[in-house]
């Protein structure tokens, strides 16, 4: 009777052995890679994110204030340069006030009659532009608003945005 016995290998070979350590390291740069890529893709997109909604929140108040102004105080605000001011005047309840928007230190400010009513940028936004530009119609008075914002993160990235609103109380 013959017997058969199992060669015994008692592990891998030097060959064996690179090859899977050529074919691991290869797959591991391939996932690192990926990650990376993913985590510069969602910084620009939290980054443009950012941009979109400071102008979104910076342009609805500045249209919810112009809209129910009555006329701008063309001695106080400041047209076609950078950094403009604007004021609006209007009547509340027989009353008189003035809405001023500028920048101060970098972010847009918003006062009534000189108090400070705070600012319009999240710590992260700075404005670098804000022109203000006036005009008229036979039927109404208008604000063109040109603003340009920059991220103050790691990712400095700016981006224009523009506005015309018409002043309610004009028409």
């Amino acid at each position: 009777m013959k017997k058969y016995f199992l060669k015994n290998n008692d592990g891998a070979t030097m060959i064996e052995t690179l090859v899977y350590l050529t074919i691991f390291a290869i797959f591991s740069v391939v996932v690192v890679q990926g990650v990376v890529v993913s985590m510069r893709s969602f910084t620009t997109a939290r980054v443009h994110r950012l941009l979109a909604q400071s102008s979104v929140d910076v342009f609805e108040r500045m249209t919810r204030e112009i809209q129910s102004g009555a006329s701008v105080d063309l001695n106080t605000s400041i047209f076609d340069i950078n950094p403009g001011i604007l004021a609006i005047q209007s009547l509340q309840n027989d009353v008189s006030t003035t809405k001023t928007f500028s920048v101060s230190s970098s972010t847009i400010s918003l006062d009534q009659d000189g108090a400070s009513l705070g600012n319009l940028l999240s710590d992260d936004v700075d404005v670098t532009n804000l022109v203000f530009r006036h005009g008229t119609t036979a039927a109404s008075e208008f604000v063109k608003i040109e603003m340009t914002l920059e991220t103050n993160l790691r990712d400095q990235t700016s981006a224009d945005f523009y506005n015309t609103i018409i002043l309610r109380g004009s028409y």
